[in-house]
């Protein structure tokens, strides 16, 4: 394996402690660096599907991310985010979906704590369009809906019921599939990009397979062991490896 230090990413300080702030930090900084094109793409194939998913009428908007700010945790203006048309928390995890009535009549350990609510990153127009805010886990660590839950409240002033409408559930698998198809764009001619771009590309697709992320490129049938050799007969079905065995013991079962 190629040393894991070479990637952008990955520093010496963090050999067994691969956190979820990293590689959340990873996205938001990769796609702050990209050009306005190569932004636009990104995030219009990752969160795209999901949005038109929503099935209401923040599904039919057309947003721009050519030009899409981006920001980390609590590093964000609060009138901002009040101000901005349409408002949607994506949830980013390693399984996709996410089920808001999983605590329903439980008390998250967060309930009530809806002041405190610090999102992982945000994704947001500052002339107010839109704003997205990310919550990010990693591994089997699970998505808390309490926690969520006080991210609407507290961000955006959205009550618990209005939540499923504005909620996109996305995983890091799905990020890896985009980066995967941009970069295979990119090697194709079909995409332009500077060679830092691509670079910066490559390691965060390397980046996400330590955490055990990656690309879903098919079925390796070719690699699929050939069936063992059998016949069908007038006695049943003969394998090699059956006609080796001694008979059966004889005995009998009776009242």
């Amino acid at each position: 394996m190629a040393d894991r230090h070479l990637n952008l990413f990955f520093s010496y300080s963090q050999d067994t402690d691969l956190l979820e702030n990293n590689l959340t930090r990873a996205w938001i900084v990769t796609m702050q660096l990209l050009s306005s094109e190569l932004r636009e793409r990104l995030l219009h194939k990752l969160l795209g599907e999901a949005l038109r998913a929503l099935g209401n009428g923040l599904s039919n908007r057309e947003h721009s991310f050519a030009t899409a700010q981006f920001a980390l945790q609590g590093h964000m203006d609060s009138a901002l985010v009040r101000s901005c048309s349409d408002k949607y928390l994506v949830a980013m995890a390693s399984e996709h979906g996410y089920d808001d009535d999983s605590s329903e009549g439980r008390e998250s350990p967060r309930a009530g704590q809806a002041s405190g609510s610090i999102p992982d990153a945000w994704i947001f127009d500052k002339a107010g369009s839109y704003c997205f805010l990310v919550e990010a886990k990693v591994g089997t660590n699970p998505l808390d809906d309490g926690q969520i839950a006080n991210h609407a409240t507290r961000w955006f002033g959205l009550p618990r019921q209005e939540l499923a409408t504005h909620l996109l559930a996305l995983s890091w698998d799905d990020l890896a599939n985009v980066l995967e198809g941009i970069l295979s764009d990119i090697a194709g001619g079909r995409l332009a990009a500077l060679v830092p771009e691509q670079l910066i590309l490559t390691n965060l697709s390397e980046y996400l397979t330590f955490f055990g992320y990656r690309a879903f490129r098919g079925i390796a049938l070719n690699a699929v062991q050939d069936i063992p050799a059998f016949a069908l007969g007038r006695r049943g079905i003969h394998l090699p490896a059956l006609a080796r065995l001694g008979a059966p013991p004889g005995f009998r079962l009776q009242n």
